[in-house]
């Protein structure tokens, strides 16, 4: 019976701090306000939803939307300024390889799929500011967002 009281002691002091609050690090506060924002930082990848994409080509125009879904399916439909550069084709990591890195880029396919596989070939070509946008340009498009033929 003199155990009880310590452990009701001990399960109120447990369920009083939150797992979050166990893992969180002093420096987590201190934190860049781009991130905290939702910015990709330098060698960071950060999802964006179409209207942050859409705000970020508006503020940045070195912004370059990167299509990565085929060449057929770019053609029947995409975000105005957009580069096509096939996941799927042979060449993708070639000209992935020859995208300039000063650049920032918001990668998509139609639905997040591609896109998702495609960032670690993005992250190997050291590009510093990646978006992804997980809503693909079939998000863009339910969105009401504008579309180039």
């Amino acid at each position: 019976m003199k155990l009880l009281p310590v452990l009701l002691v001990v399960s109120a002091f447990a369920a009083s701090t939150s797992p979050a609050e166990e893992k969180a690090k002093p420096d987590d506060a201190a934190k860049p306000a781009a991130e905290a924002k939702g910015k990709a930082t330098e060698g960071k990848i950060q999802d964006v939803t179409p209207e942050e994409a859409e705000r970020l080509l508006k503020e940045n125009k070195e912004a370059v939307v990167l299509d990565v879904r085929t060449p057929e399916e770019f053609k029947e439909g995409h975000i105005a300024g957009a580069k096509n550069v096939d996941f799927l084709g042979d060449d993708f990591e070639e000209k992935v390889g020859k995208l300039d890195p000063n650049k920032p880029y918001i990668v998509h396919c139609a639905a997040g799929g591609r896109s998702a596989r495609a960032l670690d070939k993005l992250k190997a070509a050291k590009l510093p500011k990646v978006y992804h946008m997980p809503a693909g340009f079939k998000g863009w498009q339910e969105a009401g967002k504008p579309v180039q033929k």
